[in-house]
């Protein structure tokens, strides 16, 4: 009987080696994955960061541009403003169709 319980205790001794020798193996493939994904990761990181700057950069100019925008429409309305006046007092200046008597 001290045999069959011997047997149990080596095959499940050898599953054993053999699940820690496939870790090893794996581990030492995923090594280097490991690093180049760091890599990458560091990579992304600094890529958002110009990304992030860009955009606040981008923003800063659109909220310069809307201000510019708002002041060319208030010249806008000042010279239409001075283009009707002018308008109206070339009527009244224009010479009659009519003959005065």
């Amino acid at each position: 009987m001290i045999w069959v319980y011997l047997t149990i205790g080596v095959g499940a001794a050898v599953i054993l080696a053999w699940v820690i020798i496939d870790y090893f193996n794996v581990a030492a493939i995923l090594r280097p994955m490991v690093g180049q994904t760091q890599i990458d990761i560091g990579q992304s990181e600094e890529d958002f960061k110009i990304e992030e700057s860009t955009i606040d950069m981008v923003e800063q100019e659109i909220g310069d541009l809307k201000t510019e925008v708002a002041g060319l429409d208030k010249n806008i309305e000042k010279i239409n403003r001075n283009i009707e006046e002018h308008k109206l007092k070339k009527q009244r200046r224009a010479p009659t169709s009519q003959k005065l008597e």
